[in-house]
């Protein structure tokens, strides 16, 4: 071990680079092969655990993953084989489950509104009283006591944000297009990447991103929002409400019970994959014999054989602080591997090392703390200049102004307020932000959604 670290030492200063790039690649991917066998086990028998416990309904919606991810396991893993196609077919399987998860998070964005307008009828249909005086008296200072009980402007721009997303939403359209062009203006000079990145941002925020094979997946949530998307909530009546929330609900239910599945089927995927790009590197083979009989119990649990849990349960106490001890010795090489790679890019460009480095890349996005982290580098480095930018806030502003139409004005608004939350905070001193709650606050005129949005504050007030 003493010898990848100063391999790492010398890598940084560009000495002996061949010698040390050899030991760099080789210590590295035998920590991330062993860090990838570990994680495996743990997380693959949870899954397991999860999956066993499904109804027949969700098992069948769910199983053609499920399908290939035991396949996988059994070549890659219990076969210890690899075939040449090996690393394609779990990438593609892991891009097939983010794209499941891009449709879950636009049903999200879409439901958030749908809670947002209900949040603002829901004191229509209640008897506690609203206090009209505290609304009008001292409402605003409370907030802006929030908003200055701290020194870290981190903090305080997301509670600025937080209320301007919560305060009563009475902007008109036009002013909500120059917001949303004003919005841009930090991202002059800024690579073109990051610009389409916080547009993408946006678009999923408003709900104008609609991900391929948006209405053919999930039926069970595009059967709720059509139903919620029928209800007028001018007119909306007690027991309409009373629908609208159970369907409300049942949606949210939905949507965290398939995204829960997903994440940690992504985990496992995650594991394989690492373990697929470090195949070849060298481990304990007593360690990942352990390891593996841990990854076979769990694959019969799946396969549906009966395993018993207590035994399986054991074994893992073996492996108690060894995920922190691989973490410790993995955070110098690791941390360092772009810089040793820019460093010696001259010497790895073109020789076996450029490939054993970018699996290296690659594993280290695949055991980071983002489950969905992308694995390429395909971004738009070039400039956003004045006409780039343009060119994307002029197609926002026509996708908003195509939703809007026909949109009820509960449904505007939520999508404006949600958006407004998003966007970086646009007040350039507190008096701005003072007048900005005023004007919102005092010109609400719903007794229901003056209650509501008070509520709701008052719960950040609390919670924060």
């Amino acid at each position: 071990m003493a010898d990848l670290t100063t391999a790492v030492g010398e890598l940084l200063k560009k000495k002996n680079t061949e010698e040390n790039l050899h030991i760099y690649v080789e210590g590295l991917s035998s920590l991330y092969k062993r860090m990838a066998e570990l994680r495996l086990a743990m997380n693959y028998y949870t899954f397991a655990e999860i999956y066993s416990d499904f109804d027949f309904a969700k098992k069948t919606a769910v199983d053609p993953y499920i399908n290939e991810i035991q396949q996988i396991i059994n070549d890659v893993i219990l076969l210890d084989t690899l075939s040449l196609d090996a690393v394609d077919r779990i990438d593609a399987l892991r891009n097939r489950i983010i794209a499941k998860m891009e449709i879950l998070t636009a049903y999200t964005d879409i439901f958030q509104i749908y809670e947002y307008v209900l949040n603002r009828v829901e004191y229509r249909f209640s008897e506690s009283e609203f206090g009209d005086e505290y609304y009008n008296d001292r409402f605003e200072k409370d907030i802006y006591r929030y908003i200055t009980g701290d020194k870290d402007n981190t903090v305080i721009n997301m509670k600025l944000s937080q209320i301007v997303g919560q305060v009563p939403m009475r902007l008109s359209k036009n002013k909500f297009y120059d917001m949303l062009k004003d919005s841009f203006s930090i991202y002059k000079g800024s690579e073109k990447q990051s610009v389409n990145d916080f547009a993408y941002m946006i678009r999923t925020a408003g709900t104008l991103y609609k991900p391929q094979d948006f209405e053919e997946e999930f039926p069970e949530l595009k059967k709720c929002h059509n139903n919620l998307k029928g209800i007028e909530i001018s007119e909306i009546t007690e027991e309409l409400y009373k629908n609208f929330k159970k369907e409300l609900d049942r949606a949210s239910a939905l949507i965290e019970e398939y995204s829960d599945f997903y994440v940690m089927l992504t985990e496992v995927i995650n594991d394989v994959y690492s373990v697929e790009l470090n195949f070849f590197a060298l481990t304990d083979a007593i360690e990942t014999d352990k390891l593996k009989s841990i990854i076979s119990d769990a694959y019969y649990i799946i396969e549906g054989h009966d395993i018993e849990r207590e035994p399986v349960s054991s074994k893992f106490v073996e492996f108690e602080g060894l995920q922190e001890k691989i973490m410790t010795r993995l955070f110098n090489p690791e941390s360092a591997l772009d810089e040793i790679i820019d460093i010696n890019s001259d010497f790895i460009k073109g020789t076996d090392y450029e490939e054993a480095l970018r699996r290296l890349v690659i594993t280290s996005r695949l055991q980071s703390a983002s489950t969905f982290a992308s694995l390429n580098d395909n971004t738009d480095k070039d400039e956003a200049d004045d006409a780039f930018i343009e060119d994307t806030v002029n197609g926002l502003v026509e996708e908003f102004a195509s939703l809007f139409e026909g949109m009820d004005r509960y449904s505007r608004r939520a999508v404006m307020a949600i958006v407004i939350a998003n966007l970086p905070v646009f007040f350039n001193n507190m008096d701005e932000f003072k007048k900005y709650v005023h004007v919102a606050l005092s010109q609400c005129t719903d007794s229901a959604e003056r209650q509501a949005c008070m509520t709701i504050i008052n719960s950040m007030f609390i919670n924060g």
